[in-house]
């Protein structure tokens, strides 16, 4: 069952899914409360969107993101965030690489121009290839289509990563690789204006 998160009371099991899935990636490194703080902003944006996938009451996967990725860095947003990033690095300085590094790859991105982002999307491992991932996809993009979007980005996935393979079984266009230090960051972007014939090939693919 998929359902739209509205109440940032309602974070804390997200919080614990999106660290654990993505221990040792710099999101997680800087900590709960950073997390916490950043999906707090997605919710009470007027820009974000978040969605998760439950069976009974336990939440399998989610996913969020914003129209307007410009909109949704808003200055005490910023501040908020600047907080608990300047918190971690005190805790463990060489996270500064780290934030020096997604940095860069921020301005690569921006060059592409694509103002809606996927921000974070994460299904519980013991649950994957049960198509969940497939519709936590899908009613985003319904949503970023709703909203006037003609085409969404998700900046951060890693080459190795097994998410590279199902975005692009997905319909994803891969439209960058990011290379910093022998690292690479995969940015695929999903076109919602193709032609007709194109998206039932994706909703075939989907189901």
């Amino acid at each position: 069952m998929i359902d739209i998160v509205k109440d940032v009371k309602d974070i804390a099991p997200l919080v614990d899914m999106h660290y654990n899935a993505f221990k040792g990636r710099l999101t997680s490194e800087l900590g709960k409360k950073y997390i916490a703080c950043f999906f707090s902003n997605v919710i009470t944006s007027e820009h974000g969107v978040f969605y998760t996938y439950r069976e009974g009451n336990k939440i399998l996967g989610f996913v969020c993101g914003t129209t307007d990725i410009d909109k949704f860095w808003n200055k005490n947003y910023m501040v908020k965030l600047g907080k608990f990033a300047l918190s971690a690095i005190m805790k463990n300085p060489l996270l500064v690489f780290g934030i020096l590094r997604h940095m860069w790859v921020d301005h690569q991105i921006n060059k592409l121009k694509v103002n809606a982002h996927m921000l974070s999307f994460v299904v519980l491992e013991g649950y994957r290839g049960r198509g969940i991932g497939q519709k936590l996809v899908q009613a985003f993009s319904n949503f970023m289509e709703e909203q006037g979007v003609q085409n969404y980005l998700i900046p951060y996935t890693d080459a190795r990563d097994y998410a590279s393979k199902f975005y692009q079984k997905m319909g994803f266009r891969l439209n960058r690789v990011v290379n910093f230090f022998g690292h690479k960051d995969n940015c695929f972007i999903f076109d919602l204006s193709s032609s007709k014939k194109e998206k039932k090939k994706i909703v075939e693919a989907m189901q």
